[in-house]
């Protein structure tokens, strides 16, 4: 879930709530492409991640002042717009805006990629632009907070249903697996002692019809003279 909130208002609370429940967000400004071109998002992220390694490393200490200047603030701006969709390596399922009219161009992409959206309206907001609309004040700073509040904790709520299902779908399936394994073999023993039995019997089958065939044919060799005569 993307939560985006640009307006003063809304930065802190959809930093902190977003951050609380692990989800990305933007709240300084919405980069034209964030979302249709998302490939050349990755790759400014990419950059981050040399540019902290950089700093790690050395703190820039091998390049020349002119240089360093200009990696600081690349890594700045890059931080400063990006910072909080570092971890989003897809596309996000569902888009959470405050001020439809602040957001349109998160809007217009969200849409135009089939992502829904759930949107805190004003008075003086569009409902045509969001998939879900929650009627709100969007410049009260309360009004945000108790929005994205319970937001966020249906979220980590889901998260824990999600878990416990794969939890249980984990234990039935290594049951279903053992369960299975056994009865292969116990079938593999049957069946193996059913054949040696059933040889044993065929052969002790053939043997007696066998015998009394003789034995038939021989009394009737015997009787039938007898009967003539």
């Amino acid at each position: 879930v993307l939560f985006v909130g640009t307006k003063k208002q809304a930065q802190e609370t959809i930093r902190g709530e977003a951050e609380r429940c692990g989800m990305p967000f933007i709240t300084t400004r919405w980069l034209g492409g964030t979302l249709t071109n998302f490939r050349t998002s990755r790759l400014r992220l990419k950059r981050l991640d040399e540019l902290d390694t950089i700093a790690a490393n050395d703190n820039f200490a091998s390049y020349s002042k002119k240089m360093e200047s200009q990696l600081k603030r690349e890594k700045k701006k890059i931080q400063r717009n990006l910072e909080g969709v570092r971890k989003m390596e897809k596309l996000p399922g569902v888009m959470v805006v405050i001020d439809t009219k602040s957001e349109v161009t998160a809007l217009k992409e969200a849409r135009k990629l089939g992502i829904p959206t759930i949107c805190l309206i004003d008075t003086d907001g569009d409902p045509e632009m969001a998939d879900i609309a929650i009627p709100g004040n969007d410049d009260s700073m309360r009004s945000i907070d108790v929005v994205v509040r319970e937001l966020c904790l249906a979220i980590a709520e889901g998260f824990q249903q999600r878990e416990a299902k794969q939890m249980e779908l984990q234990a039935a399936n290594a049951a279903n697996a053992q369960n299975n394994q056994g009865g292969n073999t116990m079938a593999g023993d049957s069946g193996a002692g059913g054949a040696r039995r059933s040889r044993r019997s065929q052969f002790r089958a053939d043997d007696a019809s066998g015998g009394a065939d003789a034995g038939g044919n021989a009394g009737g060799a015997v009787v039938e003279p007898a009967a003539k005569a």
